[in-house]
C-alpha cells in the first residue's frame, strides 16, 4: 500500500494522464483529432490502466469530476 505522500504524488502524476486521454476524447469527439491519431492515443491510456490497481482506485476516487462522456468511454473500458 501506498502512503499518504505516495498516493498524493501518485494523484498528481495520474491525473495529468487523465487530463490528457480526456482532451484528446473531446478533440475527437468535435471532430478536431482524427480517428488514426485518437486510436492510438486512447490504446495508449488503454494499456496503462487496464489491470493495474492504482489507477483503478484513481478512477473510482474521481470520476464524478471529468467530462460526462468520458466517464461513460472510462466506464466502458473498465467494465471489460
Amino acid at each position: 500500500a501506498l502512503t499518504p505522500r505516495e498516493k498524493s504524488q501518485f494523484y498528481e502524476f495520474t491525473i495529468w494522464r487523465f487530463a490528457m486521454w480526456e482532451s484528446s476524447f473531446l478533440n475527437h469527439e468535435k471532430g478536431l483529432l482524427d480517428d488514426e491519431s485518437w486510436i492510438a492515443w486512447d490504446a495508449y491510456y488503454r494499456f496503462i490502466m487496464i489491470g493495474k490497481p492504482g489507477y483503478t482506485q484513481f478512477w473510482s476516487d474521481t470520476r464524478a469530476t471529468w467530462h460526462p462522456l468520458f466517464m461513460d468511454h472510462v466506464d466502458a473500458i473498465t467494465v471489460q
